[in-house]
């Protein structure tokens, strides 16, 4: 089965800045050069959600700067990609491909992803511990 590779990654841009860039399940998004479909899936929200977090940030410097235009122009940006989050949203969601985004502020720092066949990570609270005391 061949897969469909992702449409944009900002980590190939000249200009990537990683603090923009969401953890994906507590970690950093996948490799670029993936095969999985849902880690591009991963991927794939990872860039939108870094998108987003980049034009908020650029209409926040244009407000304080009382750049009206540039406010503008970057909320509509924002909404713009907005939308192609919602339409990523809806291709995805009938596969049971779910992303939730963690919002810090006014950030999105963390995407936690559930989709069919997803293996849950590990924790800590499940594991068990046997102690023994001699006493």
């Amino acid at each position: 089965m061949t897969t469909e590779p992702v449409s944009f990654d900002p980590r190939l841009l000249a200009d990537y800045d990683p603090s923009f860039m969401p953890l994906c399940d507590g970690e950093d998004p996948p490799p670029k050069e993936t095969e999985d479909r849902n880690l591009q899936r991963v991927i794939e929200f990872a860039s939108v959600y870094y998108q987003m977090n980049l034009f908020a940030v650029r209409a926040d410097k244009a407000r304080g700067a009382g750049d009206l235009e540039g406010e503008r122009l970057a909320l509509e940006a924002f909404r713009s990609t907005s939308r192609q989050r919602d339409l990523l949203e809806d291709r995805y969601a009938a596969e049971g491909f779910l992303a939730e985004p963690i919002l810090k502020g006014d950030r999105y720092v963390e995407l936690i992803f559930n989709w069919a066949g997803k293996q849950p990570k590990e924790s800590l609270y499940g594991k068990r511990f046997e102690i023994t005391f001699d006493l």
